[in-house]
């Protein structure tokens, strides 16, 4: 059985061990909120997607994995975001699929805003969406450097129908002011005006025309000879 002193002491060591376990738990201060979210891109056009923060809060160091697939994304540039103006920003391409990205500050990033930015050329044909991953996430205050809590949520890259290419856009204005030149050509074949209809003929000394069609009938007539009507 173990001694009343021995235990005592324990419980003392084990104490302040979960007293120390606390107060770095609360030296980390609020969970800092590291995301991609959600961007459209056509496809053989380029995106620009932002790693955004929300609730630093006295942020000295980040670093961070952006993961993308190689079949629908190529990297053309990685640019530090408005939020980290004056600090010192690195970033690494050479494994394909992937980028390492980091930042480090002696004055610590507050706020909301985007750490980095992070063009992709989207590939000719890509349809539906592309998944970005955010990976090994880690960031430490400025103050004590100590390691802060992170949540990390990646995004993706919706692909629009992209535009027809130069050619075939040509081709069919082409075919359009083609078809639109042979209709007014045979407008103007068949659009001739219709000789003006002979004027009915006098009618003998004495006739008269009737009021209906106007037919020229003779003086004796009582009944239009054209559509039988009686003559007045």
């Amino acid at each position: 059985m173990m001694p009343r002193s021995s235990l005592f002491n324990h419980l003392l060591v084990l104490t302040a061990i979960m007293l120390i376990v606390l107060l770095a738990g609360a030296a980390r201060g609020q969970t800092l909120e590291v995301s991609i979210g959600e961007h459209e891109a056509k496809a053989g056009a380029t995106v620009t997607v932002p790693v955004t923060l929300r609730k630093a809060d006295d942020v000295g160091a980040l670093q961070a994995d952006l993961a993308y697939d190689t079949n629908v994304l190529s990297v053309e540039s990685v640019e530090p975001g408005p939020m980290i103006k004056g600090a010192m920003f690195d970033n690494e391409t050479k494994q394909p699929g992937r980028i390492a990205l980091g930042f480090a500050t002696l004055e610590g990033v507050s706020g909301d805003g985007a750490v980095a930015q992070v063009t992709f050329k989207v590939q000719d044909g890509a349809k539906g969406a592309t998944g970005l991953k955010l990976e090994n996430v880690r960031a430490w205050k400025q103050a004590d450097h100590l390691e802060q809590r992170v949540a990390a949520a990646g995004g993706k890259v919706v692909i629009a129908a992209g535009t027809l290419p130069i050619g075939l856009i040509a081709a069919i204005a082409g075919g359009v002011v083609l078809l639109l030149i042979i209709v007014v050509a045979m407008r103007g074949r068949g659009g001739q005006p219709a000789p003006a209809a002979a004027a009915p003929a006098a009618p003998a000394a004495g006739g008269v025309f009737c009021t209906q069609c106007g037919r020229a009938n003779t003086p004796t007539d009582k009944f239009c000879g054209g559509c039988g009507a009686k003559l007045s």
